[in-house]
């Protein structure tokens, strides 16, 4: 999917995720777009019947804040561990 002016204002999770592809970002899918919806802490979307679309500023601005914080590896916690 080419970057720049010829890219819809809004994509689907599909067209979402070969955008994300095409930023070099390879390792995203559609379950890493609903899994971060799902906790909260993924890009805006808007949800038009049962389809779901990802407007790109938003992706853009989604994607700043996770190179900004850094990824860190999550574990499961054990039973009983207490929250850091």
């Amino acid at each position: 999917m080419p970057d720049g002016s010829t890219v819809p204002p809004n994509l689907s999770r599909e067209a979402a995720v070969e955008w994300l592809h095409a930023q070099g970002f390879t390792h995203f899918s559609v379950s890493t777009l609903e899994k971060a919806a799902h906790r909260g802490d993924g890009p805006p979307r808007m949800q038009i019947g049962r389809f779901v679309y990802y407007p790109v500023t938003g992706l853009r601005e989604w994607l700043t804040k996770l190179i900004q914080e850094g990824s860190r590896p999550r574990r499961r916690r054990r039973r009983g561990e207490p929250l850091d």
